[in-house]
C-alpha cells in the first residue's frame, strides 16, 4: 500500500509532469500538428481529475513559457474540485472550485467536443471522460499517462481510428508513459481476431436482477415511486429522500458487519453495491434493442444511478505519511518503439451477460496471498525453485507463527504496518525457518546468506500472518 501511495506521489509531482509535458507538446508540434492539412489534434489521457488539472496548469504554462500561438488545450472531468484537492496548482485566469467552465477559457458556451473540432484547440486532457463512444476524425496522436487494460484499452485506443472524411489518415501515435505493450496487444487481440458472441445475452437478466436487488430490503416500492415522480418534476428535496433512506439502511448495515467482523456479511454488501452498477449497465445496453414496457425498469435504473454513488465504501486504506519524501531524481526513458502485431487466429468466443449479480467477493486474505507469493518469486529470481516449493515454504512458515503466542497477540493488536516492523516478528520468523523441513534446506540458507532477502521475507511473513490473524478474529 505504500508503495501505491508513493507511485501516486511520484506521478503527480511537478517535476515528473513538467518532463511529460515537454515531450507531449513538442512531439505534437513536430510529429503531428501538420497532419490532417495542419487540422490534427490529440488526447493526453490522464489517471484522475488531480491529475487532468495539473496536466492542464503545466502545459499551458509551458506553451506560454515558449511562445507557441499554434498549440492550445482542453481540459474534461466531472465535477469540481476544490483548492485542498488540487493544493499544487494557481491558475491565473480561474479560481477554485476547479472546473470544465472557469478551466477552459473560450468555450463561448459551446460543449467541450464541439469547441475541440474548431481550430482553436488541438490537445484535449481527459480524466475518465470521452474515452469511449467519443467520434473526433481529427485525432491523430494519444498520449497515454493512465494505467489501460482489457475492454478499457481497446475502446480508448479506439478513439484514433475515426476515419478523416477528406482521406489521408494514414498516421496515428501513441506515446505510452505507463503501459506494458504486451498488456495492450493482449487486450486487443481478443476482439481483433474472429471474435464471435457464444451465445446471445438474455433480456429477462434484466427482471432477475432487479428481483434480487429489491430482495435485499433497502428500498421500497413507495420510495422508488415518490423518487421518480419528484424526479420527472424537478424536485430535488423530492429525489434525495428516498435516496437518504435507501443509503442510511445500507449503511447501518455495513457500519455493523464492520464492526462485527462478520465477513459474510460484508461480501453480501460488496455484492449488492456491484448488482446496483451491474443493473445500470445491463438496463442501459439492453433498453436500447428491446422495448419492455415496462416504466418500472426506467424508475430503478433512474434510481439505482444516483444511489450507487451513496453507498458506503469500503474504508480507506491506512494513510500513508509522505511529508518526509523529497524526490532527487526522476527521468522520462523512451523504452522502445513498438509496432504491435495483430495476427489472425482462433475464435475468441465472448461471453454474454448470464446470470443476474453472479459477482463473487474475493477473499482479501487470499489477494494478499497472491501478492506475497508474487513478491516471494520475485525475491527467488534467478533459483531454480519452483512455485509450488515457494508457496509450501511461504504456508509452512504461516502455520508455525500463527501459533506462536506472542506473535498472535502483537498482530490483533497493532496495524499491519506496526506489526511488521516488530522485532518479535523478526525473531519468530528467523525460529520458524530454522526449524523448517530439509525440503526447504536451500530457501533457508538464502534466508540467511542475504539480510536484505531475510528483511523482505519477515515483513511479506507479516502481512500474511497479520491478515490471518485478524480475518480469523
Amino acid at each position: 500500500e505504500a508503495t501505491k501511495h508513493l507511485m501516486r506521489w511520484v506521478s503527480l509531482h511537478p517535476t515528473n509532469i513538467a518532463q511529460k509535458v515537454q515531450i507531449i507538446v513538442e512531439h505534437f508540434r513536430t510529429n503531428v500538428a501538420h497532419l490532417l492539412d495542419g487540422h490534427a489534434k490529440a488526447m493526453v489521457v490522464t489517471g484522475s481529475r488531480h491529475h487532468a488539472v495539473l496536466y492542464k496548469e503545466a502545459i499551458d504554462a509551458y506553451i506560454a513559457k515558449q511562445g507557441y500561438t499554434d498549440v492550445a488545450t482542453l481540459v474534461a472531468f466531472s465535477g469540481t474540485l476544490n483548492a485542498e484537492q488540487v493544493p499544487e496548482v494557481a491558475f491565473a485566469h480561474a479560481e477554485p472550485p476547479y472546473s470544465e467552465t472557469n478551466l477552459n477559457k473560450g468555450l463561448r458556451k459551446r460543449s467541450i467536443p464541439r469547441a475541440f473540432a474548431s481550430d482553436e484547440f488541438q490537445l484535449l486532457i481527459v480524466a475518465n471522460k470521452y474515452q469511449t463512444g467519443f467520434d473526433q476524425p481529427l485525432l491523430c496522436a494519444m498520449y497515454v499517462d493512465k494505467r489501460l487494460d482489457g475492454v478499457a484499452a481497446v475502446q480508448t485506443l479506439s478513439r484514433l481510428n475515426r476515419t478523416y472524411p477528406a482521406g489521408g489518415k494514414d498516421t496515428t501515435y501513441v506515446i505510452d508513459f505507463v503501459n506494458d505493450p504486451a498488456d495492450i496487444l493482449n487486450a486487443f487481440l481478443p476482439y481483433y481476431r474472429d471474435a464471435r458472441m457464444a451465445e446471445t445475452t438474455d433480456p429477462d437478466v434484466v427482471h432477475d436482477l432487479r428481483s434480487k436487488l429489491s430482495a435485499a430490503g433497502f428500498y421500497t416500492d413507495d420510495e422508488l415511486n415518490a423518487f421518480a415522480s419528484a424526479y420527472l418534476t424537478g424536485k430535488s428535496e423530492g429525489i434525495e429522500a428516498p435516496l437518504g433512506s435507501a443509503a442510511k439502511r445500507f449503511s447501518v448495515e455495513w457500519k455493523a458487519a464492520l464492526a462485527t467482523k462478520d465477513q459474510a456479511r460484508i461480501d453480501e454488501l460488496n455484492i449488492f453495491r456491484k448488482d446496483v452498477g451491474s443493473y445500470v449497465r445491463l438496463y442501459d445496453f439492453l433498453s436500447q434493442i428491446v422495448n419492455y414496457e415496462d416504466p418500472d425498469l426506467e424508475k430503478l435504473s433512474l434510481f439505482l444511478r444516483l444511489l450507487a454513488k451513496r453507498l458506503e465504501r469500503p474504508e480507506a486504506a491506512e494513510i500513508i505519511d509522505l511529508t518526509s519524501v523529497e524526490l532527487t531524481h526522476i527521468k522520462q526513458a523512451r523504452n522502445q518503439q513498438i509496432a504491435l502485431d495483430l495476427k489472425g487466429g482462433d475464435v475468441i468466443d465472448l461471453k454474454p451477460s448470464k446470470a443476474a449479480g453472479t459477482g463473487q467477493a474475493r477473499d482479501p486474505h487470499m489477494v494478499l496471498l497472491e501478492e506475497v507469493l508474487a513478491k516471494v518469486n520475485a525475491l527467488f529470481e534467478g533459483e531454480d525453485f519452483t512455485p509450488g516449493e515457494q508457496q509450501s515454504w511461504v504456508e509452512g512458515l504461516v502455520t508455525v507463527l500463527v501459533e506462536n503466542p506472542t506473535v498472535r497477540t502483537q498482530a490483533e493488536a497493532n496495524s499491519s504496518s506496526q506489526f511488521v516492523e516488530s522485532p518479535d516478528l523478526s525473531d519468530a520468523v528467523t525460529t520458524a525457518v530454522l526449524t523448517s523441513t530439509d525440503a526447504h534446506g536451500r530457501m533457508t540458507d538464502k534466508f540467511f546468506a542475504n539480510d536484505e532477502f531475510k528483511s523482505q521475507i519477515i515483513k511479506l511473513l507479516g502481512q500474511l500472518v497479520h491478515s490471518d490473524l485478524n480475518r480469523a478474529g
